[in-house]
């Protein structure tokens, strides 16, 4: 019964996995207002600009997800992040602000940045030589600690568990079209030490029932 409910499991996680990909292959992942492509306006007026109020005519004008921070910390010069603009919507902004501020902004007032989306692997990157560090020095314990259960077993389960999990998590970030954001890489970092944590346990476990085996065995 419980091999029949793990094989479940195993088959479950494998076709969430093979949609994932295949949902990663069609339409990548759905990266948040900075990390996926996004337009960027600076604007710098001789007046203080109240960064609630200028958010609030900018969703009004060109809508989405939009979001205003001071540069330099300063209230005169505020940066402005959304998905993209038009150049109707560009001429709305201009016209909006100058009404509410009694401005004569012009076009050239506004420094606007086209970005391209942040690539995976530039997500990853900063996270990979740390990860293979702990994995290294977690194998080399593990390895040490319960040589006696085949060294092959043991590289293979934490290595295997790892990659399938984290292929997990980023699965339902495909599925779901979850927004990829700065929380992305913790979580999984998250998932890796819960792994490790559960294999460590599943090892001792395993490690007590031989004992108990042994000392039977003994009487």
């Amino acid at each position: 019964m419980f091999k029949d409910k793990k094989n479940i499991f195993l088959i479950i996680l494998a076709v969430i996995i093979l949609v994932g990909i295949i949902m990663f292959c069609i339409k990548d992942l759905n990266y948040n207002l900075f990390y996926g492509k996004n337009t960027t306006i600076s604007i710098t007026t001789e007046q203080a600009i109240d960064k609630s109020e200028l958010q609030q005519i900018v969703e009004e004008t060109i809508g989405g997800k939009v979001s205003v921070r001071n540069l330099n910390d300063s209230s005169n010069s505020l940066l402005i992040t959304i998905k993209g603009i038009s150049d109707e919507q560009k001429t709305n902004l201009l016209t909006k602000v100058n009404e509410k501020y009694s401005l004569e902004l012009k076009e050239e007032n506004l420094e606007i940045t086209n970005n391209a989306s942040i690539k995976l692997i530039d997500i990853i990157k900063p996270y990979i030589t740390p990860s293979v560090i702990s994995i290294v020095l977690i194998l080399a314990y593990f390895i040490i600690r319960y040589r006696k259960y085949g060294i092959a077993k043991i590289i293979l389960e934490t290595l295997g568990s790892t990659v399938i999990l984290e292929a997990f998590l980023f699965s339902i970030y495909a599925i779901t079209r979850l927004p990829v954001n700065s929380l992305t890489m913790p979580l999984a970092v998250i998932l890796f030490v819960i792994v490790i944590i559960a294999l460590m346990e599943k090892f001792r476990k395993e490690e007590a029932k031989a004992k108990d085996k042994n000392k039977k065995k003994q009487k």
